[in-house]
């Protein structure tokens, strides 16, 4: 590997290629390194065998990613640095799991053995190469599969020809030409959206998908694109005059959506009744089985202009939050088209357009101007 890298790409190559020399190697290093010191291949065998089962998972990745990141920090390359590396990394498994000396010579020999990608080599477990990304994927089978949700107009919703039509949708659109295939909406909702990542069901999450900290530990965002914020929606009859009155009320969320953990964390004093779909959760206000629907301010705001017996409450929205696409992880050169795209969405007006033609506003000033 000539070019520099950062840190970071550095650690995560180094350790994974170790392991992964390691397998296709064991026997033939296993035998150089263990003959110096009386040890016949059979013997050495076990403790080879170990390397594999030493992961990033274990004690051992702080110190390991610590000890690396001093000596990579200058953006020196992982060739020039190898040395070094295979140095750390033998006294740290020394420290942490007093491996016997063959075990440790054969994590610094594998080190120090040239074991890095070429442009014909494999990548490190769970990072998918340009050559196997996603990206290359879907422009192979001249299909793009995008999950949507069926039921969270304007973002997103059936018409009464079954068409998935909105603002979501419409970006999705976008994002078919701009890779010049064709697409293909799934509908999801707020339970299913990692599932049908995960079973390459779909090639990305377009359906509101907010970028919690919680999530982005089983899925990988993009950089926003629309960004939200919640509101109680009510019957006029059974008014909702502020926050507060919400105390003591039975009030619907999507299961499993951001809505659903606003209500639990910040209003633990109403009973959160939770349904399947948005708009199950919707009709239960509009049916008198709960007090308020809390939902995206877009959401609700545009069921009370439908239906004139209900009502908003006329405050900011709460916990505004950024909205991303959602992809499965460890796809970065994916992700790097995603958030090339959703820039030049931006930056070419057609965001805009698009936020104005469905919410009947301008879009949110911190996604404009990204």
């Amino acid at each position: 590997m000539s070019r520099v890298l950062d840190s970071r790409r550095v650690l995560v190559h180094t350790f994974n290629q170790v392991v992964e020399c390691h397998r296709v190697r064991m026997v033939g290093v296993g035998v150089a390194i263990a003959q110096p010191h009386g040890v016949d291949a059979e013997n050495a065998a076990p403790d080879a065998r170990r390397i594999a089962r030493i992961t990033v998972r274990t004690k051992i990745e702080g110190r390991l990613y610590f000890e690396l990141g001093k000596l990579t920090n200058s953006g020196r390359t992982a060739r020039s640095a190898a040395p070094e590396i295979g140095n750390a990394m033998t006294h740290i498994f020394k420290k942490e799991t007093k491996a016997p000396i063959v075990l440790v010579a054969l994590v610094s020999m594998l080190a120090l053995a040239g074991c890095t990608s070429t442009s014909g080599g494999s990548t490190s477990a769970g990072s998918a190469g340009a050559t196997n990304s996603r990206l290359q994927q879907v422009i192979k089978s001249g299909t793009l599969k995008v999950g949507v949700l069926p039921d969270y107009p304007p973002y997103s919703s059936q018409d009464a020809s079954g068409k998935i039509v909105g603002y979501e949708p419409d970006i999705a659109a976008h994002l078919a030409a701009a890779l010049g295939v064709k697409l293909v909406m799934i509908n999801t909702d707020g339970t299913s959206r990692k599932p049908v990542l995960d079973s390459n069901r779909v090639d990305v999450d377009i359906d509101a998908f907010t970028a919690t900290d919680v999530r982005a530990k089983a899925v990988d965002f993009t950089i926003p694109y629309v960004a939200s914020g919640a509101l109680p929606l009510f019957r006029k009859v059974n008014p909702i005059k502020s926050l507060a009155d919400l105390k003591g009320k039975k009030v619907s969320v999507a299961r499993g959506s951001t809505n659903d953990s606003l209500m639990t964390k910040q209003f633990p004093d109403t009973t959160v009744v939770r349904f399947d779909t948005i708009a199950d959760a919707v009709q239960a206000v509009k049916s008198g089985k709960v007090d308020a629907v809390m939902e995206g301010f877009a959401t609700v705001q545009a069921a009370a202009a439908k239906d004139p017996s209900l009502g908003v409450l006329n405050v900011e929205p709460i916990s505004p939050a950024l909205i991303s696409m959602g992809v499965k992880q460890g796809d970065q050169v994916w992700v790097n088209y995603l958030n090339n795209f959703i820039r030049n969405l931006n930056s070419s007006g057609d965001n805009q357009a698009l936020y104005k033609k469905w919410f009947k506003a301008d879009l949110p000033k911190a996604i404009a101007y990204q």
